[in-house]
């Protein structure tokens, strides 16, 4: 058996050790799960997601999620509900598992408890995109910066699990940092006005 006090010593101190900084604002893990673990993830779901509902504009799709305050996700339940299919019901599992563990490590890592508010799959085809946005933050008619209610002090994580296209590049325009990240790579920041970010379009192929 394994000492679980060890365990948690020996998972902290890898992952805080291979937490890469861009100028202090965005943090990312590369293999934060295998790329295997991703790949699994990725082709137990890709076939469930949602091709009907376009999440965040053309060629922006969903799949399985869990809302406000991530009512779903706790001791005995999961990130999303169950299906007929078993491949689905096991990579929801290991979403439920890994969920925590990114929660986790943006606790340890800004020295404050934080625990999963939403969380959700989000699948990009051709001519998919995400404008520049913050996550906690959005500009009103006026040109007001205003928070978005409850979102002051949340942080944003995201975890890779599938990319083959050209485009679709993650860009943060203040840091000068553009990334196409790897399967398996988490990236985590503040989601406000000093971290504004958008995914390039996707010139072809899938992300």
């Amino acid at each position: 058996f394994f000492h679980v006090s060890i365990i948690a010593q020996i998972w902290y101190s890898i992952y805080m050790k291979n937490i890469k900084s861009i100028d202090g604002k965005i943090h990312i893990i590369e293999d934060f799960i295998s790329p295997d673990t991703a790949m699994f993830i990725y082709k137990s779901i890709n076939p469930h997601v949602d091709m009907s509902h376009q999440k965040a504009g053309p060629s922006v799709y969903s799949g399985p999620s869990a809302g406000e305050n991530a009512e779903q996700v706790g001791r005995t339940r999961t990130i999303a509900a169950y299906n007929n299919d078993p491949w689905y019901n096991v990579a929801i599992d290991l979403l439920s598992m890994i969920c925590p563990m990114m929660s986790r490590v943006i606790s340890d890592f800004y020295k404050e408890e934080y625990d999963l508010k939403t969380a959700f799959y989000s699948k990009m085809l051709t001519g998919g995109r995400n404008v520049l946005h913050m996550d906690n933050r959005f500009v009103s008619t006026k040109d007001e910066l205003i928070e978005r209610p409850g979102a002051d002090a949340d942080r944003s994580g995201l975890l890779y699990f599938y990319s083959d296209c050209e485009g679709g590049e993650l860009n943060f325009p203040f840091q000068n940092f553009k990334i196409k990240p790897n399967p398996g790579t988490f990236i985590f920041f503040t989601g406000d006005e000093e971290v504004p970010h958008e995914v390039t379009p996707v010139l072809s192929g899938e992300r």
